[in-house]
């Protein structure tokens, strides 16, 4: 589902933006997404390092011995 999303937001930004009128090419968004790669974007790493912080911070991960050095500012 997420991919038919992507594939959709592709087709209108091909269509829509100035920076690709006239742009001819020989495969489909649905082909440029299957082959994107699996590299996130600014905003899934963002996603990612919240939720990898705070489960760390669930666990009492830190990087200091004591809570009380973590939170000294």
């Amino acid at each position: 589902m997420a991919q038919q999303n992507e594939i959709a937001a592709l087709t209108a930004e091909w269509a829509d933006s100035p920076r690709w009128k006239g742009t001819s090419r020989s495969y489909s968004t649905a082909d440029a997404v299957r082959l994107r790669g699996s590299v996130m974007y600014p905003d899934q790493l963002l996603a990612y390092n919240c939720s990898s912080s705070f489960k760390k911070l669930q666990k009492k991960e830190f990087a200091g011995s004591t809570e009380e050095e973590q939170f000294v500012a």
